[in-house]
Order: C-alpha cells, then sequence, then structure tokens
C-alpha cells in the first residue's frame, strides 16, 4: 500500500554527443510502477570531469508484504565516440592542426544501467487497525464542506469531504460517514488534485469525495466523517473526523430532475469499481529499504 519515490540518474560524458533510444526499462514482479515522466536535465561534475545527467522519478508500490529484488533500471542510448582516423589523416601534424582531437566519430550503442535494489515489504499490522481503515498509508489531513447548505425541499446535497497530505492516493479508500441517521446516502464519487506538487506525482496531493445525500425528514445538520490511515514514520494507525455541519434540509419532490435513479445507479456502480480496484492493497504495508 506505501509509495515510495523512485530516483533513477543516469551520467553521460559531456564530451560526447548522446541519443536517447527508448523509454526506462524497469520493473518486476510484484510492484506496480507509474509511468515515467520526461528527465529533468542537470550537469554535474564527479572527479574532474563534466557529465550531463538525465534524472527520472516516477512512484513504486508493492502489491503484497515480502523480499523482492528489482533488476536494475535500464535504458538505452546511443553515444557519438572518437572514431579511428581513415588513412592518410593519422600523421603528427594533422593532429597537431586538430588539437590532438578527431573530426571523426562513429556511434556506439551503449545500455547504461543502475544498480538493483533490494526491498522487505512489511504487512500492516492487525492490531490496532480500526474499522475505517481502508489501504491509506501516508500523512494526511481531513477537512469537510457542504456545497450547497439549503436545498430546495427534496434535492440533493453535496457533502465534500477532501483528503491532503502525501501518500498512497491511488490505492486509498473513501472516508466513511457518521451520524446518518435521517439521510440516505450514495457511494461517492472522487477526484485527484496534484496540482499543488511539486513532483507532479499522484503522491501530494488532495483527493475529494463527493457524497450525494437526501434528507428522510427535517435535518438541520450534516453527517460527520471518520478517515483512518496508517502513518509508517510512527508504525501506528491515525483516525481523523469531521463534525456535522450546518444545513437547512428536508424532503420532498426533487426539482433537479437530472438526478434520477439511473444516475445513483451510475454513481454506485462507480464507486463499487473503485472499491474493488483497490481492495487488493489493504494489507500491503510501508516499504523498507
Amino acid at each position: 500500500g506505501s509509495e515510495m519515490c523512485i530516483r533513477d540518474s543516469y551520467y553521460f560524458d559531456a564530451r560526447y554527443p548522446v541519443q536517447i533510444r527508448g523509454k526506462v526499462d524497469f520493473g518486476s514482479e510484484g510492484i506496480l510502477v507509474e509511468r515515467f515522466p520526461d528527465p529533468k536535465e542537470s550537469r554535474e561534475e564527479r572527479d574532474g570531469i563534466e557529465y550531463n545527467v538525465l534524472t527520472f522519478r516516477t512512484l513504486l508500490s508493492a502489491v503484497k508484504p515480502g523480499v523482492i529484488d528489482i533488476p536494475p533500471a535500464k535504458i538505452d542510448s546511443q553515444i557519438q565516440m572518437p572514431g579511428a582516423l581513415p588513412p592518410g589523416f593519422d600523421d603528427p601534424v594533422f593532429r597537431q592542426l586538430m588539437g590532438g582531437q578527431t573530426p571523426f566519430t562513429q556511434s556506439k550503442d551503449v545500455a547504461v544501467k543502475t544498480a538493483p535494489l533490494h526491498l522487505e515489504i512489511l504487512p500492516l499490522p492487525k492490531e490496532g487497525r480500526p474499522s475505517s481503515f481502508a489501504g491509506a498509508v501516508g500523512q494526511f489531513d481531513l477537512d469537510a464542506v457542504v456545497q450547497n447548505p439549503r436545498p430546495v425541499p427534496g434535492d440533493p446535497v453535496t457533502l465534500t469531504i477532501k483528503i491532503g497530505g502525501k501518500g498512497n492516493f491511488n490505492g486509498m479508500g473513501a472516508p466513511v460517514l457518521t451520524g446518518t441517521e435521517g439521510w440516505r446516502s450514495y457511494p461517492p464519487t472522487d477526484k485527484f488534485d496534484s496540482s499543488g506538487s511539486s513532483d507532479g506525482f499522484a503522491y501530494t496531493g488532495v483527493k475529494s469525495f463527493d457524497f450525494t445525500l437526501i434528507a428522510q425528514e427535517a435535518r438541520q445538520s450534516s453527517p460527520g466523517s471518520e478517515f483512518s490511515y496508517f502513518d509508517p514514520s510512527t508504525a501506528k494507525y491515525v483516525t481523523l473526523s469531521t463534525k456535522p455541519l450546518p444545513v437547512d434540509a428536508s424532503p420532498g419532490v426533487p426539482t433537479n430532475t437530472a438526478f434520477s435513479s439511473a444516475s445513483v445507479t451510475s454513481s454506485a456502480s462507480k464507486a463499487q469499481a473503485n472499491a474493488a480496484a483497490t481492495a487488493s492493497g489493504k494489507d500491503v504495508a510501508a516499504v523498507k529499504e
């Protein structure tokens, strides 16, 4: 369930032009790897030699506990290397005119590899696991807002629960509603926003869950919510909650004809599909190098 950021850096001698062929070859059984975005280019000096550096970053998560050995990440490249001088150009005068450098080059295909990785994937502890835990691993905060606190009688109320922080948003289940007496609720839709993240990954950001609620009786407050996650830095479960929010809702005939049983069924089907997709990752824990 926990995700870790993988950084692959490839060093190329800055004296020789390089062309990258294809994509990074990285992966192994038992892990899920997000698509590598375009690399960050930089220059670095090591032992008096200037290198052009290509750095690729992505997220890795394990699908089950145990030991995983990941082969080296590989990228194919073509490097223009100094070539041999043809006959007639190998005399000392020509070499001196060229400053000791040869104008002739030859292409060389080179596969550049990183070191392999050895990981130990720990299972999430069963002791102290809250009933509201749905696979979230990381560090998060919780907030709630009612989009339309004074709906027309019979119209739905939208309660948005926002979970922000860093962790495995892809494997995160929805928070649990509390105090739902007098409300009919439907499985939520969700969306993820990583626009405030500097890394561009689905590791840092805000995930919003929109719950559709219909009052079955006059209600002056919305349901609350509860969300639990496992914090790998402390190896403990954390439970967060939001309080009921003020509303003025009552039953009646809905004015929004678009809100029909068909739309509710579609929303529920999507939520069930999301739940099925995340269920397999609930027993996977933090990655330990």
